[in-house]
């Protein structure tokens, strides 16, 4: 992806956009009407373009790798606490 540098920058302000709004979140901040259309935006764009979706599905992937090994560690602890 990095290159495309449309695509590499357009995941790098999708990224940002993301870090604020989550921030804002934690924080307790409500989101304005703006931030939010502009996430939405951006998302729509960012689906857009192939590279981005291949990057994106490959981190669900892995995403869902972690939770999978993270649940098959963690479950003898869990059935420990349950007996």
């Amino acid at each position: 992806m990095k290159t495309n540098d449309s695509a590499f920058s357009l995941f790098k302000d999708f990224q940002e956009v993301q870090m604020q709004l989550s921030q804002k979140q934690m924080n307790g901040e409500e989101l304005t009407d703006d931030e939010v259309q502009k996430a939405h935006d951006l998302a729509d764009k960012v689906g857009n373009v192939d590279e981005i979706k291949s990057l994106m599905g490959k981190e669900r992937n892995l995403n869902q790798l972690m939770n999978d090994l993270n649940q098959i560690i963690t479950k003898p602890v869990q059935e420990l606490y349950q007996n």
